[in-house]
């Protein structure tokens, strides 16, 4: 059986962060036939990266709770930095992943902090993320990411709000344009391709 998705084109307003560049290309791939959406877009995002993805990314995650991530990272042995920032103190997790078993460790680990409405990015190494923290008074700010993609080749990966699918971004030539990117869905079935979005 074969997965259903709904693909659409994005414009930069409807990015999950800010895009520096202008010569970018957008998507929003969604899991679009389960109930459990959550699980069924993680699971196609794991097999989305298995295959397409090339090593090694930056993961970058946000959380405002008090978690055990420190511990569980160093337990993998999985480089990190982890800096907080904001009123609401989001732990902010940056961290370079060596192998695909990472990788999918640290989808099947955090995915659901980005279902909760948190930060989930994976990008290519020469791409640049930025995290700014923007002061509203002097008791109250929050952060923001900026992204600048590698223009040769370049993608970063966004989970949709909620965990509804996954944003992608990217410069590289290979997955730009309708046929292009088909060739890295897998075997689905493409419910709906609009050069417009409308929401999910």
């Amino acid at each position: 059986m074969r997965t259903v998705l709904t693909v659409m084109e994005l414009s930069s307003e409807h990015a999950q962060l800010e895009i520096v560049n202008n010569d970018v290309n957008m998507y929003s791939i969604s899991v679009s036939e389960f109930e459990n959406y959550v699980e069924e877009n993680k699971a196609y995002m794991k097999n989305w990266l298995a295959r397409n993805a090339y090593f090694p990314p930056q993961f970058i995650f946000t959380t405002y709770r008090e978690e055990q991530v420190d511990e569980e990272l160093m337990q993998r042995q999985i480089d990190f930095e982890h800096m907080v920032k904001g009123s609401r103190k989001d732990n902010i997790y940056i961290l370079e992943v060596c192998t695909r078993e990472q990788l999918l460790y640290l989808i099947d680990q955090y995915y659901w902090l980005a279902a909760e409405n948190e930060t989930m990015l994976i990008a290519d190494s020469k791409s640049v993320i930025q995290i700014k923290e923007r002061f509203i008074t002097k008791l109250y700010s929050y952060i923001t990411m900026e992204a600048e993609v590698h223009k040769g080749n370049g993608f970063v990966i966004a989970v949709e709000h909620d965990g509804q699918g996954m944003q992608l971004v990217t410069t590289k030539h290979e997955w730009i344009g309708l046929k292009n990117l088909q060739k890295t869905l897998g075997d689905i079935h493409l419910e709906q391709w609009n050069d417009t979005y409308y929401g999910l």
